[in-house]
């Protein structure tokens, strides 16, 4: 017979002592403790020490709140803030205590805001019972999880996980630029970072997705000022569709300034950019089809796409004013004449740093 058979076991009335986060103690009962299998397993284990509290880690509001919810005693939520209700959710997913955990992520459907739900998501990814994305190109929300375990409350929790989840994902999208130039952005870990900036269905501006990446590395300290091989570096040729962008929004991320690019790399990427064709340096050219591929949910650019959908449309089918849309030798020359020109200008801004408008 095991060493905490029913004979040794202090009866259901009796008292356990819950030492929380901060030494304080909270009384309950066996029952009380018996009713959640997490608790009761490190309560069964804490025998070996008779007179000793159970040691918890959690704050004591959080743990007179699991207990309330374990003695079936109603349990008020709606008065709650957002960083309450995610700490509770910490807490109680811990003690797998699913219908308390339910009743939290409803309560957090009141809070719309970008902000707030890029708090709920930092929460919720990593979690465990979330399913893997293997393909950054999938859907935007996670299919349904397969429930596979016969406890409803368990089941109810699952669900109403990844509606939550796909909520949270539904707002980055749509709502990209709020979401990229708020504060929660920058509590978010680099992993989150990274597979949040990479999502190719943000509507955003590319623009405006490099200045939350470069928000987030100055806030971190990401990029060193010593060179160029940095995990900030990497993160941004590896984030950004850099030759979706026109040369004067690349400009403004000011990617040299950052120790992001070199000014020569800098001045190729200009040039490919401003003219759709051209060399790479030999350490860049990796990214190159990458940087040409825009977005699914990608705000419209004059980036070196566009240039190029611009050149071809309607040719064989006439325009929407039944002009010819066949290039001249003038008008051939006159293009050649204006790449020349805003060449000159690259050169012009690279060198003294004046910004100019190419047009």
């Amino acid at each position: 017979m095991g060493v905490f058979s029913k004979c040794f076991l202090p009866p259901k009335a009796a008292r356990v002592d819950l030492m929380v986060n901060g030494g304080e103690v909270v009384s309950t009962t066996v029952d009380i403790i018996q009713r959640n299998p997490v608790l009761n397993m490190l309560w069964q284990h804490s025998l070996s020490e008779p007179g000793k509290p159970l040691q918890l880690k959690d704050d004591k509001n959080d743990v007179v709140t699991l207990l309330r919810h374990l003695a079936g005693q109603p349990v008020d939520l709606s008065h709650r803030e957002l960083a309450e209700l995610i700490k509770l959710f910490c807490s109680v997913h811990q003690y797998q205590c699913y219908r308390l955990l339910s009743d939290i992520l409803r309560e957090m459907e009141r809070f719309q805001s970008p902000e707030y739900l890029l708090r709920i998501y930092k929460v919720l990814r990593p979690l465990p019972e979330l399913p893997e994305i293997g393909d950054p190109d999938g859907p935007s929300a996670p299919p349904e999880i397969d429930l596979r375990d016969v406890d409803p409350e368990q089941d109810d929790f699952a669900a109403q996980l990844t509606r939550t989840y796909q909520r949270c994902l539904q707002v980055i999208d749509s709502r990209s630029s709020e979401v990229l130039s708020s504060d929660a952005l920058l509590s978010l870990p680099l992993e989150l970072l990274e597979e949040l900036i990479q999502r190719p269905t943000l509507k955003a501006r590319e623009l405006d997705i490099g200045r939350g990446l470069l928000r987030w590395l100055r806030h971190h300290r990401f990029n060193s000022p010593t060179g160029r091989s940095d995990p900030g570096r990497a993160l941004v040729l590896e984030s950004l569709r850099l030759l979706t962008m026109s040369p004067k929004d690349l400009k403004k991320l000011e990617l040299e300034t950052e120790n992001i690019l070199s000014r020569e790399e800098l001045e190729a990427v200009l040039r490919l950019a401003h003219h759709g064709s051209g060399p790479l340096p030999p350490q860049l050219e990796e990214y190159r089809s990458y940087w040409q591929c825009p977005r699914d949910g990608g705000k419209a650019g004059r980036g070196l796409l566009k240039r190029l959908v611009g050149h071809t449309k309607g040719k064989g089918h006439g325009s929407h004013r039944g002009q010819d849309v066949t290039d001249s030798a003038e008008r051939r020359e006159a293009i050649r004449q204006k790449r020349n020109r805003s060449a000159d200008k690259i050169k012009m801004a690279l060198a003294t740093g004046v910004s100019f408008v190419f047009d």
